[in-house]
């Protein structure tokens, strides 16, 4: 059980840390285009 059970865990973490990456990026930009309206203002 347990050898079937990891590669299904490893997956969800991939997918998991994928999503953090994308949601990391997104707060990234989101917080450089501000930056960037602050400095122009």
């Amino acid at each position: 059980m347990s050898t079937l059970e990891n590669p299904k865990n490893k997956e969800t973490i991939d997918l998991v840390s994928i999503k953090q990456g994308i949601y990391i990026m997104k707060i990234y930009f989101r917080d450089s285009t501000i930056n960037k309206k602050i400095i122009l203002q």
